[in-house]
């Protein structure tokens, strides 16, 4: 007999808990320009140092666009509808320091509950000839 593996479904209808996805926000209204970044983590948290490269990396392009700049970043998490909403994990403005908000960003993400309950089973596929004779 073959194996397969079987997932079952994430429980999709608990409150509160983020799928996965950080949605940034960047803007330079020096120069009239908007940023959005969708950042997946799932379980991998390692993936968090993408994040603060990606903001080093916008806000080090030159002081002169950074007046007035913003950056907003909020978790996709679940709503009582069982619909995705967001929650606010951080915000910046020039002149605050961009460690200080990576950091309070990451910490916020990380103690945010994750919708990361898939669980699958192991299951016997019957033979070939087994499933053609239960197609007749």
């Amino acid at each position: 007999m073959a194996k397969a593996v079987k997932f079952i479904k994430r429980k999709r209808n608990i409150a509160g808990r983020a799928n996965g996805v950080i949605v940034c926000s960047v803007s330079f209204p020096a120069i009239e320009e908007k940023y959005y970044q969708r950042f997946g983590f799932r379980k991998n948290e390692t993936k968090l140092l993408s994040f603060g490269r990606f903001f080093r990396k916008e806000l080090s392009r030159a002081s002169t666009i950074l007046e007035g700049a913003t950056v907003t970043a909020d978790a996709v998490v679940r709503m009582k509808s069982g619909r995705l909403g967001r929650k606010r994990l951080g915000a910046w403005q020039s002149g605050d320091s961009v460690q200080r908000f990576v950091n309070a960003v990451t910490k916020a993400w990380v103690e945010l509950p994750k919708e990361d309950d898939w669980e699958s089973e192991v299951i016997d596929l019957p033979d070939t000839q087994a499933r053609s004779r239960l197609r007749r």
